[in-house]
């Protein structure tokens, strides 16, 4: 779904009718703001997964990782909070690196395998989650702001997965 496209206004129209609602409703009680933000979340995920549902194990599988990761940084010290912080920049590098750059490194490999007389490497044919690029660094940004303590760590998982997911910055 595009932001360009009539799908994307009526979208935009539903979600921000149902907070309205919601709001109008609910002023006042407590839950007010957890069901907001699950219905930002599931609003969101589901923004995603009209892109490519497939990739929702993704996105949900790297903010939780960075979400426990953050939780684990204000509670350990010395070299094992170093080990988490670098253990989380890895995965997430790498799962970056592969979703975004296998096929390319594929393909750039193939002359000079040629060129040595050894198979080329066929490319996989890996399909571009979007927004990858974006989720990736935003969560890794968020676990080494905790480690350096320039924010305070989010033990809320739903707010995190807004975070990150929030179908507008997408």
């Amino acid at each position: 779904m595009l932001f360009n496209t009539a799908a994307f206004a009526w979208f935009l129209l539903l979600v921000v009718g149902a907070v309205w609602s919601l709001e109008a409703v609910m002023q006042g009680h407590r839950w007010r703001g957890p069901i907001r933000r699950a219905l930002l979340l599931v609003a969101s995920y589901w923004f995603y997964a009209c892109w490519d549902a497939r990739f929702l194990a993704l996105i949900g599988g790297v903010t939780f990782v960075d979400w426990l990761a953050a939780l684990l940084v204000v509670r350990l010290a010395g070299r094992a909070r170093l080990y988490v912080v670098a253990t989380t920049v890895g995965l997430n590098l790498g799962l970056l690196g592969y979703w975004k750059y296998t096929d390319f490194f594929l393909r750039s490999l193939a002359p000079l395998m040629s060129w040595l007389g050894q198979p080329t490497p066929r490319p996989l044919g890996v399909l571009l989650p979007v927004g990858i690029s974006f989720f990736t660094f935003q969560g890794l940004s968020y676990v080494i702001d905790v480690h350096r303590g320039k924010v305070e760590v989010e033990r809320s998982l739903s707010r995190f997965a807004l975070y990150i997911a929030f179908f507008p910055q997408l």
